[in-house]
């Protein structure tokens, strides 16, 4: 599996502070604001005008142990915004006619899934993409497809561990909901990985280069990767949790 990070800049609309040509205060006052109640050790902020960066500032800490500052370089931990790529991959694959979002899973796929229940139903790139395929995270089974360092799992091994019956990690009651495809929603990393590995079987292209070349390059996104090997690792903020008045360092993941 893969985990992916990117400088993160909050994007606030200029219009937001009126006319004012010098909002440095009203920034500041408002952006510390936010950072105090919602418990954010660091964050960068830019304002964008008419596709021009009009302003710039960071503020506090990408690493609080060891008093590493935010700067315009550090590198964030997307989390879940990471589907956005992984959406953005699909639609360009479905753009150049390489796949069809209501068809069948199957028909990319190199090996069977079907529902353990309502086998009869299939499951579509549709259902993946809006957390409707009925497949379901189990957290026991996945501590070894995510984490750091970056596991050595690949994409292909992850699916077959964890979607084929002879798989370590296949649990039909764990790892699908009872409901048939397409008939409820419950929010799926693992329908979203699966997402991934489709691209990578269609593409013929490993997921992560797929994205490089198609996706972060074209952007200009020079300092965005889905491991940690592809990256300086003293540029990565810390991610922390927040608890008791305290923040807590946690593993990058």
């Amino acid at each position: 599996m893969f985990k992916i990070f990117i400088p993160i800049f909050i994007f606030i609309s200029f219009s937001f502070f009126g006319q004012n040509p010098n909002p440095s205060a009203t920034l500041d006052d408002y952006i510390t604001g936010e950072m105090e109640a919602e418990h954010f050790p660091g964050v960068a902020t830019v304002i964008v005008k008419n596709g021009e960066i009009v302003w710039l500032q960071c503020y506090g800490f990408a690493d609080i142990e060891n008093g590493i500052q935010v700067t315009d370089s550090t590198q964030f931990l997307l989390a879940s915004m990471s589907k956005l790529f992984t959406g953005t991959a699909t639609m360009q694959l479905k753009e150049d006619g390489m796949l069809q979002l209501n068809n069948d899973i199957n028909e990319y796929l190199p090996w069977q899934l079907q529902h353990p229940v309502h086998s009869s139903v299939p499951m579509t790139i549709q259902q993946l993409m809006t957390h409707t395929s009925s497949i379901k995270d189990n957290w026991s089974a996945m501590g070894n497809y995510y984490g750091y360092p970056d596991p050595t799992m690949s994409l292909e091994d992850c699916m077959q561990d964890y979607f084929t019956l002879t798989g370590a990690n296949y649990n039909a009651n764990q790892n699908f909901l009872s409901s048939s495809p397409g008939t409820s929603f419950s929010y799926s990393n693992m329908a979203t990985a699966l997402n991934g590995y489709i691209t990578e079987v269609v593409s013929s292209t490993p997921f992560d280069d797929y994205c490089d070349e198609h996706i972060f390059e074209p952007l200009c996104m020079e300092k965005t990767a889905w491991h940690m090997a592809d990256l300086d690792s003293n540029e990565v903020a810390r991610p922390y949790s927040y608890s008791n008045g305290n923040y807590i360092a946690n593993p990058h993941y």
